[in-house]
């Protein structure tokens, strides 16, 4: 919860207990006054004090409590659906905060999506076991999150692929091409350039990119398809290389 809504949600608790308290004022003296009325008791007036005190006392307690409780399970709440929309090992987006993301996007306006695949993942697996598989996956994180343009999105999509989304800017579809191919292409250099030290060794890692920018007619799923469809001709032209769809 960011601390607007952790505001808000202090005010509507504090509001809420005012109207609890006065609410349980007024039933209390109402109450003790229809008993009065009824039975003719006396010391009227001492009874009446002290139904005014008895929950000008206790409700704000009982409330305090009942708010602490509900601030508590809002920040549950909240941290447990960061964590369904997070990456466990690189704390990237997951696969779910990806499509999302996308969804909500495209609502507002044309996306540039890549596909991004890890190179020879298996023989890095195979020579560094899987635990040095996981810190090649966090290093390619890392370097992913670090080097991609402003705006974009990088999530962990599964296993070694890595998907970027990021909202277009107006820029006219050839030009973008150009522009894109540009960042992109040291988005991978950055990647293969720096590399990640294990046992003594240093490991370079390489990707290949798909990219695909949105065009008429296009849904969120063709979109992909064709980023992905880019990715693989990467991967045959070579690996470690972009490529654009067509």
């Amino acid at each position: 919860m960011d601390e607007p809504d952790l505001r808000r949600t202090r005010l509507r608790l504090i509001c809420t207990g005012f109207l609890v308290t006065l609410a349980s004022l007024a039933a209390s003296m109402g109450a003790t006054h229809l008993s009065f009325e009824l039975l003719g008791a006396a010391r009227y007036s001492v009874s009446m004090v002290s139904a005014a005190i008895i929950p000008l006392v206790i409700a704000p307690v009982a409330y305090s409590w009942v708010a602490i409780l509900t601030m508590q399970l809002e920040r549950k709440t909240r941290s447990m659906e960061r964590l369904s929309r997070t990456d466990p090992l690189t704390s990237l987006p997951n696969r779910r905060a990806f499509i999302d993301n996308s969804e909500r996007w495209l609502q507002q306006g044309p996306l540039a999506i890549a596909m991004i695949d890890l190179d020879h993942f298996k023989q890095i697996n195979d020579r560094l076991g899987h635990a040095g598989g996981d810190q090649a996956l966090i290093h390619a994180a890392s370097l992913l999150r670090d080097t991609a343009p402003e705006g974009a999105l990088i999530a962990r999509l599964g296993g070694e692929e890595f998907g970027l989304i990021c909202p277009l800017d107006g820029t006219p579809a050839d030009l973008a091409h150009e522009v894109w191919l540009l960042k992109l292409d040291m988005m991978r250099h950055r990647l293969n350039s720096v590399p990640l030290i294990m046992q003594g060794q240093a490991l370079h890692i390489s990707a290949s990119f798909g990219f695909a920018i949105m065009m008429p007619g296009d849904s969120l799923d063709s979109l992909l398809k064709r980023a992905d469809g880019a990715m693989y001709q990467a991967k045959q032209a070579g690996r470690n290389c972009v490529r654009i769809a067509a």
